[in-house]
């Protein structure tokens, strides 16, 4: 659902702008959370805090150019790569082990990539219908 009003709400604001606002939100909401709940977040943890931060709006702003060049269901199609990444980096920092189901289900998810990319660009997005 996400992704498909992401594509009506934000088509005319530049991916950069949308990525940067939606990770403020994010970032404001998990403060007051924060603060709400009593929790506190260590000095020394401000520095991959806010790397981490940096890579959230960087993965939003690939997120909503995709939604702007492909649309909303093949970009949510394409974010099905994620876990396959997951998995990879998870296999090669954490070492953990990769076992022939994650194979296999990596296998299909990247399977499907190509044909998504064969079914070419997506239409414009038709206006909302006018109402009373």
């Amino acid at each position: 659902i996400y992704i498909l009003l992401a594509q009506v709400v934000v088509k005319d604001v530049p991916a950069s702008l949308s990525a940067t606002w939606t990770s403020v939100g994010a970032a404001a909401s998990l403060s007051i959370a924060a603060i709400v709940s009593g929790q506190r977040l260590p000095v020394e943890a401000l520095p991959p805090a806010a790397l981490l931060g940096a890579a959230t709006v960087l993965s939003f702003v690939a997120l909503y150019a995709a939604i702007a060049r492909i649309g909303s269901s093949r970009t949510s199609v394409a974010t099905m790569f994620e876990p396959v990444v997951t998995v990879l980096l998870s296999a090669l920092i954490l070492s953990e082990r990769l076992t022939w189901r994650i194979g296999i289900g990596a296998a299909l998810i990247v399977s499907a990539l190509p044909l998504l990319a064969a079914t070419g660009h997506r239409d414009d997005v038709p206006p909302p219908p006018d109402t009373l």
